[in-house]
């Protein structure tokens, strides 16, 4: 099929010649966000200020070079791994990238590196000259994309089917969406059950198919960007509500492009915008109506950057994993999910988590969309239902990573308000030690006028 190079890789210093890639994927019948929109989603919610869209940074190298390679304008900084978005990626790890065109299935790959001593002396993780990192990426192809030798293309037997392939290629890191799952099983083995293990299915190899027998498959499609098939729910309803046209079913958990989500998973959903970051929530309901599209209510987290002030302006992000959590909900398209995240609640008196034993977001503050302001995730002034959720999420993130060590006082991070609230505070008690000493001094001085005229018997 030869090179699926979908975007330009800069081979010089001027970063200007390279294509930024852009998340292609469109979200599907946005009309349904206002026709399903539950009424009581928007009694509490303030629109935050319109900013502009915030671009997606860089991808970043992690830790040292394991090797060098090339001279001059030319040479490159081999790594093991590189972070982009907030999530780290490794050698051998499988992951989806951005397809070249609208509606298309996104492309499959593993990020390869240099193996020693082997025929399969190529790039991994590389760094050149002009700051771009580059993955190179061993190709997976789904059958619909294969072509045959006598033309045509194959059938899928299960819409997790992918062939593997010795192709590859070389993408910048922007491309990489999110990891995913592959499982590879033989042909005399079970496949597994989707609920179980997630994911995708490999049990041939591209290269050898094409010398197979090819009257297995009497249609022959035409190659072209393949649709991503609707989300569909999983199991039984768990419940009803509504009547009539309004009818609703809810579900526990659905299947959209291969991948399973359930109640309480993490997510990235497509942004509005190209170019912006993708939106973070937590599924907390997942719903079918009668003309059978599934819709997902997320609860909301911040970027600082995206949550407005009360007094105006947005917070400063301390760390690029930062996220605030938030009572918002808000219904979107099952389809517009990308994937599954990590993420981690840390009170602030705890040490963070390294980025390479845990990679994932962070969440140490809840937004209040109404007022507009910070609390902690250790204040005790929510609501018990959402005191006790926020208590739960902490616990989980323990029971996940461990338990973590305390910081000293004086470097737990401090955001604008509680500087502001410190340095009032620290006034306050200037004023008071003044006035009790200017007091004491009085009542000393008073004592002491006394003492004098009082004669010794």
């Amino acid at each position: 099929m030869g090179n699926r190079r979908f975007t330009q890789v800069a081979t010089s210093d001027d970063e200007d010649e390279a294509v930024q890639p852009h998340q292609q994927r469109t979200w599907k019948r946005m009309r349904l966000m206002e026709e399903d929109k539950l009424d009581n989603d928007n009694e509490n919610e303030e629109e935050v200020g319109q900013e502009p869209p915030q671009l997606v940074e860089d991808a970043k190298p992690i830790d040292e070079p394991i090797r060098f390679s090339g001279k001059g304008r030319g040479r490159k900084k081999h790594y093991e791994s590189f972070e982009f978005d907030g999530i780290q990626y490794s050698l051998e790890d499988p992951v989806l990238l951005v397809p070249e065109e609208k509606g298309q299935k996104p492309y499959v790959a593993i990020i390869k590196g240099l193996v020693l001593l082997t025929l399969f002396c190529s790039q991994d993780i590389t760094q050149g000259n002009n700051g771009n990192v580059i993955v190179t990426g061993q190709w997976f192809y789904r059958p619909e994309e294969a072509e045959k030798k006598s033309g045509g293309n194959w059938k899928s037997c299960d819409t997790r089917e992918l062939f593997y392939s010795f192709h590859r290629d070389n993408v910048p890191a922007e491309a990489v969406m999110h990891k995913c799952v592959v499982h590879f099983v033989p042909l005399h083995k079970q496949l597994p059950k989707r609920k179980d293990h997630p994911g995708f299915i490999v049990q041939k190899v591209y290269d050898d198919l094409l010398e197979e027998d090819n009257d297995n498959d009497d249609e022959i499609k035409e190659e072209g960007p393949q649709p991503l098939e609707d989300a569909k729910p999983i199991g039984e309803p768990v419940r009803f509500s509504g009547k009539g046209r309004g009818r609703k079913k809810h579900y526990e958990s659905f299947e959209f492009d291969g991948i399973q989500y359930s109640l309480e998973d993490p997510v990235l959903l497509v942004p509005e915008e190209k170019g912006q970051k993708p939106y973070v929530a937590i599924i907390k309901d997942i719903t079918q109506g009668n003309n059978g599209n599934v819709i997902v209510t997320g609860q909301w987290f911040y970027r600082p950057e995206e949550a407005e002030k009360k007094s105006g302006g947005n917070w400063k992000s301390c760390d690029t994993r930062e996220l605030f959590y938030s009572f918002h909900r808000d219904n979107v398209p099952a389809e517009a999910v990308m994937h599954k995240c990590a993420v981690h609640f840390i009170p602030l008196h705890k040490q963070l988590p390294k980025r390479k034993d845990h990679p994932g977001f962070i969440v140490q503050k809840v937004y209040d969309t109404v007022e507009r302001k910070l609390w902690r995730l250790s204040d005790k002034d929510y609501e018990d239902i959402k005191q006790s959720e926020i208590d739960e999420l902490v616990q989980k993130t323990l029971r996940r990573i461990g338990e973590l060590l305390d910081i000293e006082p004086e470097e737990a991070p401090a955001d604008d308000e509680d500087q502001l609230k410190v340095r009032v505070l620290v006034k306050v008690f200037e004023m008071v030690r003044l006035l009790l000493s200017f007091a004491l001094s009085g009542v000393l001085r008073a004592w002491a006028r006394g003492h004098q005229e009082t004669p010794f018997g």
